[in-house]
């Protein structure tokens, strides 16, 4: 597929499926950068490590007490 997209998202003009051709408009370019730019898949790994870390902290807080009723 071949498409001018605007900055909203929205398809101005497209290409039709399995067609050559070519399209052509008008576009105007922005400064700046997006948060994946920035940071990249760097929120996504943290949270990935903090969902395994409380996983962990949680499962042996878990065994503790299991631990601790048995022994009564």
């Amino acid at each position: 597929m071949t498409a001018i997209v605007d900055e909203r998202g929205h398809v101005l003009k497209e290409a039709p499926e399995f067609a050559q051709t070519t399209v052509s408009g008008e576009v105007q370019g922005f400064a700046g950068a997006t948060p994946f730019v920035r940071w990249g898949n760097l929120p996504i790994i943290a949270f990935a490590c903090l969902l395994a870390v409380g996983g962990v902290w949680l499962g042996r807080r878990g065994q503790s007490k299991i631990r601790g009723s048995t022994n009564a």
